[in-house]
């Protein structure tokens, strides 16, 4: 299988303070990877270098081969790398719908005209489970609801890579399982690229193929779930010890 991502020597720093520090991994296509670490560890700069919001002070980012380092946002969105965030950015005086066509009326590399823009954004909401709420203001859904909705809105836009940033955080245990189940059919049905930073580790322990783990801005640990749950060394930065195993 190829290698659709790959990050290699990432270094960033803010300041003099290092946030990542010589980070380097490989994503195959159409697989599922969890990035997890503790608070402060490097995670969400990571997928801001990734996106293109920060340039890596060394090391690059590598689409198919392709050194994209240092590109805008807004080419790298195009070139297929899309991006959810922690804190869901909608435009809260703007319907649910009109919020989801905006990915495919701004995201596309290509052009789509606004009847299949709407078709399509129609399509992601009721996939996503809010079919019934498109009407509604943005500002009018819980913030479960609003990631929902910015997950439809990044899939409108036919990403090959998708950057999931904590997408289960404040779910509900039915909502929790709703999203594992939907991150596995991005995958399954869309032949989409995950890279999911999650701290619910119930949802990436059991939905993620392989987990890198970060802490203070370093790699500790690449593996299967099931090894990762096992590393000494991570269980003691981050998992604490009712996920030793044997």
């Amino acid at each position: 299988m190829r290698i659709m991502l790959e990050v290699v020597n990432v270094t960033h720093k803010f300041g003099g303070l290092y946030a990542l520090q010589d980070v380097s991994f490989k994503l195959k296509e159409k697989s599922i990877m969890g990035l997890i670490g503790p608070n402060g560890s490097g995670k969400t700069t990571l997928i801001n270098v990734i996106s293109g919001i920060y340039k890596p002070v060394a090391g690059k980012i590598l689409l198919e081969g392709k050194d994209i380092t240092g590109l805008k946002p807004n080419d790298i969105c195009k070139m297929g790398i899309l991006r959810t965030f922690q804190i869901p950015r909608l435009f809260l005086r703007q319907t649910v719908l009109d919020n989801v066509m905006y990915g495919a009326l701004f995201g596309r590399k290509k052009p789509v005209s606004l009847s299949e823009a709407r078709e399509d954004s129609l399509y992601f909401l009721n996939f996503v489970g809010l079919g019934h709420k498109k009407n509604l203001m943005a500002s009018q859904i819980n913030v479960y609801e609003r990631k929902m909705v910015e997950l439809a809105m990044a899939l409108n836009a036919l990403p090959r890579v998708l950057l999931l940033d904590e997408l289960v955080a404040g779910a509900n245990p039915q909502e929790m399982l709703f999203c594992m189940e939907i991150v596995k059919k991005i995958r399954d049905e869309f032949g989409i690229t995950i890279l999911w930073i999650e701290h619910v580790m119930k949802a990436i322990m059991n939905v993620a193929e392989t987990i890198v783990v970060l802490n203070f801005g370093k790699k500790i640990a690449e593996g299967s779930p099931k090894e990762i749950a096992r590393n000494k060394e991570v269980i003691e930065a981050y998992l604490g010890a009712e996920y030793k195993i044997g």
